[in-house]
């Protein structure tokens, strides 16, 4: 079993310390996989000839951050103008249409900037736009445009520029107007240079740093001459990481798998202990019940109280008590059980032999033998009354009047208390019923009275009374007797124990009848109690809860 527990923690702490590890490290890598996503590489796709033609153009990356950096500024410039302009373009081919209407603004800046960068997403110089939306004029001119080629744009290869192919753009296209409408989506254009440095950032930021490969293997790399001058990648605004950024990630990622293996031992070495702590008991418990099982009655488990193992094995300890216990009082039942059968069976023997011998008259041994034949039955039927009680079903309860019970039972001993004995009751008025079995209620009544009666001297008294306590329903069985040692109270209901058997044999006692006094108090979820003192008598206390 320690091993079982000892796997089971150890499975549970490495699947627990490796998902870490696979999260720590495909959080980081998934910044690039959510900020370049598939549609980005695309687009790079697309925009990558105009970027090797306007290389050739200007001859050096810095030159094409130069002129990014300007057409950035007139952009601000033209976005900060926009709220007080107004304007409209129309089609007027009259084949293919095409329109744009916007009406005169109306306080909704958000709206009038959306709309001018869809101007700028589809190559319209800002000057053109400028001209557009000038405010000295009296009302927005129409402007007509070529619908089918509005968005067209193509290299010309006479002068390696790009150009718009419409009536109204003379100017050479500039491709910083490409990389500077991906601003309108919340991106950013960045051109990485063989080295790992950015060579080209549409916000400026990371000119001059490294970055990581990662980041590099997902742009689309750009070729002179079949050499290689640098990548070009969109990403998310924030979507790029530093040299040393990566650098800080990595390490984040060894910390995680050093930490974790660390981790993992530590918690490998207390599951280690807690397996063995949890185990040790068990086999602690199995090896005593072993031994139990060999003949070892009563053998006892040491424990730690607080630990439900340790409520385990003080419930193993107080089983093997009961178990020892009640292997004694089974001994101890068979050598009583001998003792008392054997010596009505010696006087039976004794007594047909004398009237074999003629020692007697057959009348004489009839009687003598029908007496102690009595004897024997009674002990027999206390025996079954015991042996059925342990294992019977619940009684028969009902709600019954003590006062009445007890007057039954005194009623069946006025002939032996008036053998020189009193025997009076003195019952309380207005007691509650208690819910009980009225027969099994009256036998312990009565077996408390014969009790009594059995050691109180002639000339001496018993009284019996109902009360009612606070909380408690008694009757009260009170003796003039010779009173029993303490020593003896404790174990004055178990079965045949007498204080002293042979004035017991005397009277007729057998042992039996404060046990069943117990018994039946036990089956009404109430207590016998009993307080004597030898010469003064004794009195016997029977307790129900209300």
């Amino acid at each position: 079993m320690r091993l079982q527990l000892f796997l089971s923690f150890a499975l549970t702490i490495v699947v627990g310390m490796v998902a870490s590890w696979i999260m720590a490290v495909r959080t980081t890598d998934a910044e690039f996989a959510v900020l370049v996503s598939d549609s980005n590489y695309q687009r790079a796709e697309l925009i990558a000839p105009s970027l090797l033609a306007e290389y050739e153009s200007l001859g050096s990356w810095s030159a094409v951050q130069e002129s990014l950096a300007q057409q950035i500024a007139h952009q601000v410039e033209l976005a900060e103008m926009l709220p007080s302009l107004s304007f409209e373009i129309a089609d007027m081919n009259g084949v293919s249409t095409f329109s744009i209407q916007h009406t005169p603004f109306s306080n909704d800046s958000d709206e009038d900037l959306t709309f001018a960068f869809q101007l700028l997403e589809r190559f319209v110089d800002p000057q053109v736009i400028q001209q557009w939306l000038s405010p000295s004029l009296d009302r927005p001119p129409a402007i007509q445009v070529n619908a089918n080629s509005f968005f067209v744009i193509q290299p010309n290869k006479t002068d390696n520029r790009l150009r718009r192919d419409t009536p109204f753009v003379i100017e050479p296209a500039d491709i910083s107007w490409t990389l500077t409408s991906i601003t309108s989506a919340q991106q950013r254009g960045i051109v990485v240079g063989d080295d790992g440095q950015v060579v080209v950032d549409t916000s400026s930021e990371l000119l001059g740093k490294k970055v990581d490969d990662s980041f590099i293997s997902r742009g689309v790399p750009l070729y002179r001459n079949g050499a290689k001058i640098g990548t070009f990648v969109i990403t998310s605004e924030d979507g790029v990481y530093t040299l040393e950024q990566n650098t800080f990630l990595q390490k984040v990622r060894q910390g995680y798998l050093v930490g974790g293996l660390i981790s993992a031992g530590l918690a490998l070495v207390l599951a280690l202990f807690l397996a063995h702590q949890l185990s040790s008991p068990i086999r602690s418990l199995t090896a005593a019940a072993v031994r139990i099982q060999s003949g070892e009655w009563g053998y006892q488990v040491g424990f730690r109280a607080r630990s439900d193992i340790g409520k385990l094995t003080l419930a193993f300890n107080e089983m093997s008590h009961h178990l020892a216990e009640q292997r004694h009082l089974r001994a101890q039942l068979v050598d009583d059980l001998a003792h008392e059968l054997k010596t009505p069976l010696t006087l039976m023997r004794l007594e047909t032999q004398g009237m074999a011998d003629g020692l007697q008259t057959p009348q004489d041994a009839a009687e003598h033998l029908n007496q102690e034949l009595e004897e024997v039955s009674e002990l027999v039927s206390d025996l079954i009354f015991l042996a059925s009680r342990d294992t019977a079903p619940t009684p028969q309860m009902d709600w019954i009047d003590l006062n009445m019970v007890v007057t039954s039972a005194v009623r069946r001993f006025e002939g032996s208390a008036s053998e020189g004995r009193i025997l009076k009751f003195t019952p309380t008025d207005d007691l509650p019923p208690i819910y009980g079995d009225a027969y099994l209620i009256q036998r312990a009544i009565s077996n408390l009275i014969a009790n009594a009666i059995r050691y109180t001297p002639r000339g001496g008294e018993i009284t019996l009374m109902t009360t009612r306590e606070t909380d408690t329903l008694q009757v009260i069985v009170k003796d003039s007797g010779e009173g029993i040692p303490s020593e003896h109270l404790p174990h004055i209901f178990e079965r045949f124990y007498r204080a002293d058997s042979s004035r017991s044999r005397q009277s007729g006692g057998r042992g039996l009848g404060l046990a069943i006094v117990k018994q039946i108090m036990q089956q009404h979820q109430g207590q016998v109690l009993v307080e004597s003192q030898v010469g003064q008598g004794s009195t016997f206390r029977l307790v129900w809860s209300v």
